[in-house]
């Protein structure tokens, strides 16, 4: 496996022992109705915030694995260069506007390179953030399509083994993302205290490890064939 996903993978793993210790601690006060909530809801916005952070992170490692490879222009992915055009072109019109033509032309020479010629290309520069304020499935699909991922919870598989009977059932992500989302923005935007046990909380979060897991296999088997 690619160092940096795996390193990447790690670090989200670590960063969620931080939602372990809310966890712990709701188990600790399960008869306090009023500290239980509290540290319940704290995990769900904590395990949220981790996990945006870090899929932000898998695709700026993605595209800077990438241009470590420096493949010949015409060898990287066209949903690739395409992202990487459109970013340029956002920036092509802000030097319009301020008649910054020298900068303009600059950019406008770093778009040629990588379509008219196949010479080697490592300036990828492709944006890995979700839109500021917002969250939810859209968000993420979005985030994920410019690096060749069209709807990541088609793509990315979440499995459960049952042990016992040998067999494996396909996780819900979407569903569960969804769920965990809508809770967030209640407990954010309406101070809701949603129905949660520290139990579900810990499902759902081995559920994103899974996910997260899943979707680094995924990079780094894209990463192999270029």
């Amino acid at each position: 496996m690619n160092a940096e996903l795996e390193n990447t993978l790690d670090a989200f793993r670590a960063a969620l022992s931080e939602v372990e210790v809310l966890i712990e601690a709701a188990e600790s006060v399960t008869q306090n109705e009023r500290k239980y909530a509290t540290f319940n809801k704290s995990a769900i916005l904590l395990l949220m915030g981790k996990f945006e952070s870090f899929v932000e992170m898998f695709c700026e490692i993605f595209v800077f694995e990438v241009n470590q490879k420096n493949l010949p222009s015409d060898r990287i992915p066209d949903v690739l260069r395409i992202h990487h055009t459109q970013s340029k072109m956002v920036k092509l019109s802000q030097h319009f506007d301020r008649s910054e033509y020298e900068e303009a032309a600059k950019l406008l020479t770093q778009v040629g390179q990588i379509w008219a010629t196949s010479n080697k290309f490592g300036g990828l520069s492709i944006p890995s953030k979700l839109s500021f304020g917002k969250h939810g499935e859209h968000e993420l699909v979005k985030l994920f399509r410019p690096i060749g991922i069209n709807d990541v919870f088609e793509v990315v598989e979440v499995w459960t083994l049952d042990e016992d009977a040998a067999t494996r059932t396909k996780v819900d992500f979407r569903g569960v993302f969804n769920s965990v989302t809508y809770m967030r923005n209640n407990i954010l935007h309406e101070d809701a205290t949603p129905t949660l046990t520290h139990r579900s909380i810990a499902e759902q979060k081995g559920i994103f490890v899974q996910f997260s897991e899943s979707l680094v296999e995924e990079l780094d088997r894209r990463l192999s064939l270029l």
